[in-house]
């Protein structure tokens, strides 16, 4: 993975100290965002069958790259770059109301809940991922206060 040198990269990005807060292009947004895909395991083979309208559209040629295509828009639209390993034991140990609906058969498994629902509530897979998700989760909580409230139409 190739990442530019922060002199090049800081002609266009602006980093204010004072504030906490960087200010770039969208464009360099999601550079970065399809590099992240890339070196996190994406899969752009299960990618581009999870999803009925990405495959139907890389058969048809409107996209080419879907990889390229979770950066630019997938992403933004709520989808996953690749299903998670999750550790059943461990999660079901972690999370009493997901073991619950699976020993009353709402859930059909660990690995179910966490690709279908838990990783968008910001849940642990696995205890390799934890440090990492909690680290996560962690600084979403501080600033997602910091931002304006959004207005939905």
């Amino acid at each position: 993975m190739y990442v530019p040198p922060f002199a090049r990269l800081s002609n266009c990005v602006h980093m204010d100290q004072r504030a906490g807060t960087v200010t770039m292009p969208q464009a360099v947004f999601k550079k970065f965002l399809a590099a992240m895909a890339a070196a996190s395991g994406a899969d752009p083979h299960w990618y581009g069958a999870a999803y009925a309208d990405i495959s139907k559209a890389l058969q048809e040629g409107t996209i080419t790259d879907p990889l390229k295509h979770f950066a630019e828009a997938g992403y933004f639209e709520g989808r996953k770059q690749r299903t998670f390993d999750v550790d059943e034991d461990w999660y079901l140990a972690r999370y009493p109301d997901v073991a619950a609906g699976v020993r009353s058969g709402r859930i059909a498994s660990a690995h179910a809940h966490y690709n279908a629902a838990g990783y968008y509530e910001g849940r642990v897979p696995n205890r390799d991922m934890e440090a990492e998700i909690e680290s996560w989760n962690s600084l979403i909580e501080q600033y997602q206060a910091e931002l304006p409230v959004r207005q939905t139409a």
